[in-house]
């Protein structure tokens, strides 16, 4: 949503006829350190998990417990790569607003904006799940209906037979 309220401002600014490239700059090298973040966050958790499954292992050799040291040193690594990528990101952040408010963005207009999209996304997705629900369940419920009517029809057909 960041980045969506950041796109926001930089329409009205350009429509406005003002030169983005400086903030453009500023956008890309956020969305790098949040890919950044993304990265090592996922190699953290790999390294941890790895170190968890091993670590789970009955009589560990003494290789296997030198291999769940390295990963838990590595997801420690990947975790502390993360955080400066989040830290650094929040400063491009800061940046981004001051250089958007100076050349007279409106960021709340924005934020508004992004909202009220976010919640009607919000609210269609909602509104396919409960149709997806309800589909399944008039689906399950037609299935029933129609086992019920076929073992009810083979009962009196038996019942005739049978008579």
């Amino acid at each position: 949503r960041v980045e969506d309220k950041f796109q926001c401002a930089l329409n009205t600014l350009e429509s406005q006829g003002k030169d983005t490239a400086e903030i453009d700059a500023l956008i890309a090298r956020y969305n790098t350190m949040v890919a950044n973040a993304k990265e090592n966050y996922t190699k953290a958790r790999a390294s941890f998990k790895d170190a968890i499954e091993l670590r789970t292992s009955k009589n560990l050799t003494e290789a296997e417990i030198e291999q769940v040291i390295k990963l838990n040193k590595e997801g420690k690594a990947y975790t502390d790569a993360a955080k400066a990528a989040i830290k650094d990101s929040h400063e491009i952040v800061k940046q981004i607003i001051k250089a958007i408010k100076e050349n007279g963005g409106d960021l709340d207009n924005c934020s508004k904006i992004v909202e009220n999209k976010q919640k009607d996304n919000d609210e269609q997705e909602v509104v396919t799940e409960n149709n997806e629900t309800l589909d399944d369940e008039l689906t399950a419920d037609t299935t029933i209906n129609t086992t019920e009517n076929t073992a009810a029809v083979n009962v009196n057909a038996e019942a005739s037979a049978s008579s």
